[in-house]
């Protein structure tokens, strides 16, 4: 079981670095646990007590607590609840990485070592092919990615399991894994050894599979991204980008933005300008995608805060006038003049125009897109709409040179 040392030994550069070290208890955790140390590591142990087996998990954490005391090795033990779900599993291991996240906030160039190992990688492999998950799913899980790293992620079970038996490691056997309850462990126990029957190269072959999706990962990845960056940047999926990409790159970049591929066929739908689908999940906080002339806006149910108004009495009126500036008649002014964003069924009375005209009309006219419209602000008092701020000026209350009392209102872009 030299092997096993040779490959922790490619991992010296990990000294002088904070380290975590998730660890069970069970014989995978420990053997990276001692393998650790052995190449001169020392690393934080941590320990997630769920209470699932009731004595049996606190003797897991009390025998970690004491392999932590013998070799005087920094640890946190935490007991954490489940509470009511229906994957626990699931549930296990969000509340494990909320806690990693926990231990490694403030903590530069920290890492976190877990034990997962080749069988963990055909069985998320299998788990993720069931799952529809696409590539990334097919890529299972990475050597090292961000601030986690699977040291024994090329070994397989029988390997850990002869290294910790040669060299007289104790463990703790969570009795639960032989259980089928949960879909991992049907995996484990039932489905890939029924395969390996008929198959006896089924692992090998998977995990060739897999160094191959992650390799194709990769190339995605760099191919999506300066058009996710580019995304980012603009709140807007440009259609051209979009469709300059392969599918396998669209799909890979609406996995960024957090979107299941499903997605994909939704924007097909979007024939008509203005129309919008409503996003599941995304960790930019993005709630809606809604077609445009030449793309998609991605929209957050974030508005921007309004502005205050300057009013200033003057004497006289410019000779021209802009957009960004509205002259008013006092004694036309029907109440308090306040700034809001417009809402659909708005109407404004332009200048040069007989009648009125909806807002919505109107910044449609002006191309504006969906994106900007939600933060689109308008002048009014308690009677009518005098500014379409930006777009057009009413002439309800519009100021002449023969106004007695003519007001001057600007915009304080400063106060958002």
């Amino acid at each position: 079981m030299n092997k096993l040392i040779k490959h922790m030994k490619m991992l010296s550069g990990l000294r002088g670095r904070p380290l975590f070290l998730a660890c069970s208890g069970g014989v995978d955790s420990m053997v990276l646990l001692d393998l650790s140390l052995k190449v001169g590591l020392k690393p934080h142990v941590v320990h997630v007590n769920y209470g699932l087996r009731g004595e049996e998990s606190d003797a897991d954490a009390l025998f970690v607590e004491h392999y932590c005391e013998k070799y005087n090795l920094p640890f946190t033990i935490r007991s954490l609840e489940i509470g009511d779900t229906d994957n626990i599993q699931l549930r296990a291991r969000q509340l494990r990485y909320e806690l990693l996240q926990e231990l490694l906030k403030d903590k530069e160039r920290a890492l976190v070592l877990l034990a997962h190992h080749a069988d963990d990688q055909v069985e998320t492999f299998f788990m993720n092919v069931t799952r529809n998950s696409g590539v990334m799913g097919l890529s299972g899980m990475l050597e090292q990615h961000e601030q986690f790293v699977r040291p024994l992620l090329s070994f397989k079970k029988e390997e850990i399991i002869s290294y910790a038996e040669e060299n007289e490691i104790a463990w703790r056997e969570d009795k639960s894994n032989e259980e089928s309850k949960y879909v991992r462990n049907s995996w484990r126990n039932e489905y890939i050894p029924f395969i390996e029957k008929h198959i006896p190269e089924i692992k090998d072959e998977v995990l060739l599979l897999v160094s191959k999706f992650q390799e194709l990962q990769m190339e995605l990845e760099s191919n999506t991204e300066a058009i996710f960056e580019k995304i980012l940047r603009n709140n807007f999926i440009n259609e051209h980008d979009l469709k300059a990409l392969s599918e396998l790159e669209q799909v890979e970049l609406f996995r960024q933005l957090g979107q299941h591929p499903g997605m994909l066929e939704e924007l097909k739908k979007l024939s008509q300008k203005g129309k919008k689908v409503k996003l599941k999940h995304s960790i930019y906080g993005y709630q809606y995608i809604i077609r445009e002339e030449n793309g998609y806006s991605l929209l957050r149910d974030e508005l921007q805060p309004i502005p205050t108004i300057e009013i200033a009495d003057v004497d006289t009126l410019p000779d021209s006038f802009d957009l960004d500036v509205i002259y008013l008649d006092r004694n036309k002014i029907k109440g308090e003049l306040k700034l809001r964003y417009w809402r659909e069924g708005d109407r404004i009375s332009p200048v040069g125009l007989n009648g009125s005209k909806l807002v919505s009309d109107i910044l449609t006219d002006r191309h504006v897109s969906n994106k900007d419209r939600s933060n689109q602000l308008v002048l009014c008092d308690d009677e009518h709409i005098h500014w379409v701020v930006g777009h057009k000026i009413g002439r309800k209350a519009l100021a002449t040179n023969q106004t007695s009392e003519k007001l001057k209102i600007t915009i304080d872009r400063k106060s958002q």
